[in-house]
């Protein structure tokens, strides 16, 4: 960083703005968001300072492209109606976000998650900012294969939330052609552990393939198999005591 009479001057991204003579930032700033470097992509946010405090509207950019942002109260709180990137999927040069509400600073009541106007999924906080009831939410992993044609596509976990903990049933789905097909899923304990039987997307192969196994309090073990094209039995391994995860391929 480099200092211009009083004003702090950003490197990598176009930004910076006023101290005043307390050290504090005042006025109108360009600020690089704080995650920026998660996202792999420029991200700024305009708004006001008082007193070092983040106050009134802020907008985020995304590549020169306006997610619109939200406002700040007086106490540096976020507050109101937001729109806001997506921790994740904005890595695969899509324009995914977050829509909802806060008060003092804590999401509550629906969110949605988006791209441009149409709802991909989402759910609702409770008065605590937990999750509760029903969720439908993108598959995180699934961005590390975003060189396959399917980056395109939404790869979806549904299931319930309670007091913020993953319970029941939780299925995996992919869009096609507006059409959700079920890849997998399992089951949560009452305390958030995988249990029983799951299938999950096999996230190191160059195409969509599924590992079929078995779960205790979230811990593979036993026999695992790896299926293509949702019936064709490709190979298997198994998870020994220290969870070793080599595949013995027939």
């Amino acid at each position: 960083m480099e200092y211009y009479f009083g004003r702090k001057q950003i490197d990598l991204l176009r930004g910076g703005g006023q101290y005043d003579d307390q050290g504090n930032q005042n006025d109108n700033w360009i600020c690089i968001d704080d995650d920026w470097m998660k996202y792999e992509r420029e991200i700024t946010c305009n708004g006001n300072f008082k007193n070092g405090i983040k106050i009134g509207k802020w907008n985020i950019i995304l590549e020169e492209t306006l997610i619109i942002g939200g406002s700040f109260d007086e106490s540096g709180f976020k507050h109101g109606d937001w729109v806001c990137v997506h921790n994740d999927w904005n890595k695969l040069s899509r324009e995914v976000n977050l829509k909802g509400q806060f008060v003092k600073g804590q999401k509550i009541a629906i969110w949605n998650i988006i791209e441009g106007n149409t709802v991909l999924g989402g759910g609702e906080f409770d008065e605590n900012g937990r999750k509760n009831g029903k969720w439908v939410e993108l598959c995180d992993d699934w961005r590390k294969l975003q060189h396959l044609n399917w980056q395109n596509r939404n790869v979806k976990f549904t299931g319930q939330y309670k007091n913020g903990i993953k319970i029941g049933k939780c299925n995996i789905f992919v869009n096609e052609e507006a059409n959700d097909r079920l890849l997998g899923g399992g089951e949560f304990d009452d305390y958030g552990m995988k249990e029983k039987i799951w299938v999950e997307l096999c996230k190191d192969w160059m195409d969509i393939k599924q590992i079929n196994g078995e779960y205790k309090k979230s811990k593979k073990f036993g026999k695992c198999d790896i299926i293509e094209n949702g019936n064709l039995f490709i190979g298997s391994g198994s998870y020994k005591l220290k969870w070793y995860e080599g595949w013995q391929m027939d």
